[in-house]
């Protein structure tokens, strides 16, 4: 805790009597908004509270907390970055200038992405400063709000102990209690609790539909609506990636002595330095195909906060009913899973490897769905071949398993369980536009197309963010259509947190936006961007419904989404 002068007083946003017990916290300003950043919703993890749960905290009474420092990242992987404690569990919330305590705006919650193994609350691409100015010059002033959750085995370690004593899941755990934080507490800072909006991307877009299936909705969300980009659910759960990761690190620090499930196992691993645990983890890391394509830490289904598979709950209508929107980018894993596979790679034995319960018959019929015919080979400015057509087949294939019909199974079943007469609505997008083909092509890496991750310097109007050195990338050309598509996106996604709806006529939202058909050939998907941008649905725009037919959507998410498929997905 700090204390701060009189004169320092006037000079940063302030909020008092949160908790009802007279705690004040001193902001800060940046970028023309207010923001209170690294605010604790928890106590620290470290020590006897590894591998549990997470324990809210609550700061004395009367006291008056300098909320001007995001603290540190959960413990993760930096070479080069910010610091990492297992005291990481904090939260940001960042508002318009010179908003009243009784403002009540909507608010949107962001939860980061990095496959549950790297990402912070603070991470600077997603630093909500356009969004939060759009929403302001658009009439629909939000506030934003971020946290930090355990990560790696910190977050997602499993056993039988840690099952029967209902400490599986904590990652997600952590963002619950920080979900009942915000709803508790955002009243004081000008926010509506009752006007909640989740949103987050890749691991974060998985966590909006763990969140929305949590408990198998046998107790209220403290959202009503969600945002999952490129990821809702994830194959994989069922099966034994995380398990395989844990045991490595069990053997890799000798703590497999112990019977995996045993509490002696557990015990052996919090009896280790922080640095020691997380650099084992780092060690015995796999990024091979056959390990879900180095996704091995992953919700569980734990009896508790997955009370079953997630395509159990979805067939049984055990989610929350919620406004969504859910999408993908139009070429998401291409980037990393070409640079996995070697050319002489087939789909079918990319498919055989990653996807390992899948029945020899279903492998048959997906491929029978996306004859190689359909895809060209990708070239070079030389003229060389950047990516075979083999290999763009199996991107597409894994686009559609992990991050498009997994989404569109989730949001089809969040469609069956909404009350009509609530107004609710579910609406898919395709993002057909990128600022990062620039940066790639710099590298000598052709042919990515729009890749993971595309749509954040839209969402939150972070443009110049990559224009600069000041990050991973090399500086993009950001062109007037990225800067209009940014103001429209922006807005799309604080209209949506304000209305339940991500369109408004006449508005400098996306246009003509309609909800989900999942009968159409293209499912009622909106194009974000691009030659062809528009809704492609029935009715809508017949260039963006060409364009995206090619697709098949309709078709080819019938087949991941039915029969044995999902349970041979492992989700």
């Amino acid at each position: 805790m700090a204390f701060t002068s009189a004169s320092e007083l006037q000079e940063c946003p302030e909020v008092n009597n949160v908790f009802g017990r007279n705690v004040t916290y001193l902001g800060k300003y940046q970028a023309g908004i207010e923001g209170f950043v690294g605010i604790s919703y928890a106590e620290s993890t470290a020590g006897k509270n590894r591998f549990k749960a997470p324990i809210p905290f609550t700061p004395k009474s009367h006291s008056t907390v300098q909320a001007t420092d995001g603290g540190k990242a959960c413990p993760q992987d930096y070479s080069e970055g910010p610091a990492i404690s297992e005291n990481c569990l904090t939260l940001n919330i960042w508002r318009p200038k010179n908003t009243k305590a009784d403002a009540k705006l909507p608010f949107l919650i962001w939860i980061h992405g990095g496959s549950f193994v790297n990402g912070r609350k603070d991470d600077p691409e997603t630093f909500p400063g356009g969004l939060i100015n759009q929403s302001v010059a658009n009439g629909y002033p939000v506030i934003h709000a971020s946290m930090n959750y355990r990560l790696g085995i910190f977050g997602f370690a499993q056993s039988g102990y840690l099952k029967d004593t209902q400490n599986e899941n904590n990652g997600l755990r952590d963002q619950r209690l920080a979900l009942e934080w915000l709803q508790a507490n955002i009243a004081a800072f000008g926010g509506d609790p009752e006007k909640m909006t989740i949103h987050g991307q890749s691991s974060g877009g998985l966590s909006v539909g763990m969140q929305t299936m949590a408990y198998g909705a046998s107790k209220p969300v403290p959202f009503r609506a969600g945002i999952a980009e490129s990821q809702a659910v994830e194959p994989g759960v069922t099966g034994n990636f995380t398990k395989v990761a844990q045991k490595a690190i069990l053997a890799d620090i000798g703590c497999d002595k112990h019977d995996y499930d045993s509490e002696e196992a557990i015990e052996c691993l919090r009896k280790l330095s922080m640095e020691d645990l997380f650099l084992s983890q780092n060690r015995t890391a796999s990024d091979c195909v056959d390990q879900n394509e180095g996704d091995q830490w992953l919700p569980v289904v734990d009896g508790d906060f997955l009370p079953e598979a997630p395509s159990r709950l979805i067939a049984k209508g055990k989610l929350a009913s919620i406004d969504l929107i859910v999408g993908w980018t139009q070429n998401d894993p291409t980037e990393y899973l070409v640079e996995s596979l070697d050319d002489n790679a087939t789909a079918r034995s990319f498919m055989e490897a990653c996807l390992p319960a899948l029945s020899s018959s279903n492998v048959d019929l997906a491929l029978s769905l996306y004859p190689l015919s359909d895809f060209q080979d990708r070239h070079a400015p030389d003229g060389s071949i950047a990516i075979t057509a083999e290999n763009y087949r199996a991107a597409q294939i894994w686009r559609d398993v992990l991050f498009t019909c997994s989404a569109v199974h989730f949001a089809e079943g969040v469609s069956r369980v909404q009350n009509e007469a609530s107004g609710k609505g579910v609406y898919l997008y395709d993002m057909n536009q990128t600022i990062l083909t620039e940066s790639f092509e710099s590298q000598g890496e052709y042919g990515y197309g729009v890749v993971h991750t595309s749509e954040i310097p839209y969402v939150f109007d972070q443009l110049d963010f990559y224009y600069t050195n000041d990050n991973d990338v090399s500086p993009v050309n950001v062109t007037t259509s990225d800067r209009k598509l940014a103001d429209r996106v922006s807005r799309s996604w604080s209209i949506f947190t304000a209305l339940g709806v991500p369109s408004l006529e006449g508005d400098e939202t996306l246009q003509n936006w309609e909800p989900a058909q999942f009968q159409d050939e293209n499912l009622g998907t909106y194009v974000i961007g691009g030659p062809t941008p528009g809704f492609a649905g029935n009715g809508g725009d017949l260039a963006a419904r060409k364009a995206l037919s090619s697709d098949k959507l309709l078709q080819r998410c019938r087949f991941w989404n039915s029969g044995d498929v999902p349970s041979q997905l492992q989700y």
